[in-house]
């Protein structure tokens, strides 16, 4: 909890921005001052929305930094989820449309999945990276290292990514998000006390930001959250 923490507390400048604009965006909309057609709309849309989408870039610069490695190399994974192939994928397939499957040498799977937006399998990825990244590092020769070992890091990270740590990651988050909507949905009661009595000493840590994950996947899936956010406001 303490790692999420100092992982998100950097990124929140480009959060609050863009999600204060587009509870700005829902408000207008709302009072008819502005249509979801209307150019005004889309260019703003694209303002609130951009830090959301591209969360794993963002992640991976602050995940790179707490994790103490190379954040081009985190930034060039994280560009691997968000990749035109998987999100063409991905949009395809929410379509109902065929889709040749994505493989690894014929053998390993690649799973078409929903990468913008998302948390965990980013911060997965970057805590690998440190460890695969150093233990290249360490044994590559000096003359070869600048070329070899980041070239070496992202072969092995990205598939990586790609067929395990990305799949795992999402569903984990699915997994907490549906734990933390059926606790609140089936004992609503005893999740708001859980949660608002342990509140103040996440807070006191630092630590609250481990909730973040969890509301933002809830704000991906349903547009709104009615579990967490009440009970903390």
């Amino acid at each position: 909890m303490d790692t999420i923490s100092g992982i998100f507390t950097p990124t929140l400048p480009a959060l609050v921005g863009t999600g204060l604009l587009k509870g700005f965006l829902a408000l207008f909309v709302a009072l008819n001052w502005l249509t979801v057609d209307s150019p005004g709309y889309q260019v703003l849309n694209i303002i609130a929305d951009c830090a959301f989408y591209f969360l794993p870039f963002i992640l991976a610069v602050s995940g790179a930094k707490k994790f103490k490695t190379n954040e081009y190399l985190a930034l060039a994974i994280a560009g691997a989820l968000l990749y035109p192939t998987m999100t063409a994928g991905v949009t395809a397939t929410m379509a109902g449309e065929s889709v040749a499957p994505l493989t690894l040498f014929g053998v390993l799977p690649i799973p078409y999945l929903t990468y913008s937006s998302s948390v965990i399998p980013i911060i997965l990825t970057t805590y690998l990276l440190k460890y695969v990244h150093n233990f290249i590092k360490k044994w590559m020769p000096s003359v070869l290292t600048t070329m070899f070992t980041p070239m070496l890091t992202l072969v092995i990270m990205i598939p990586v990514t790609l067929v395990v740590l990305g799949p795992l990651g999402t569903y984990i988050g699915v997994a907490l998000a549906s734990v933390i909507g059926w606790l609140f949905h089936s004992f609503g009661f005893l999740g708001g006390l859980l949660i608002g009595a342990f509140y103040p000493l996440l807070v006191m840590t630092g630590m609250h930001w481990a909730l973040s994950p969890i509301m933002i996947d809830t704000f991906v899936k349903s547009g709104f959250d009615n579990t967490l956010m009440p009970r903390l406001c």
